[in-house]
């Protein structure tokens, strides 16, 4: 069992690893990710981001009270 295929698979497994670890976090948005991954100048922008959605939220929940 000592074919081509398993020296590729030697090669190739860990590279796939490396690139498979990254796109699981980036595709998968319910999974909280912590701000040390983030750099320095996009975590501002993520916190603003959140309250904009916090916020809007919250505007939807009294917009639906008043209707009712």
């Amino acid at each position: 069992m000592d074919g081509p295929g398993t020296y590729l698979a030697l090669i190739a497994v860990p590279i796939d690893v490396l690139f498979f670890i990254p796109l699981i976090i980036c595709r998968l948005d319910f999974i909280p990710i912590p701000d040390a991954v983030y750099p320095k100048w996009a975590r501002p922008i993520r916190h603003a981001n959140e309250q904009t959605v916090k916020d809007s939220e919250a505007w939807l929940r009294a917009y639906r009270r008043r209707q009712r």
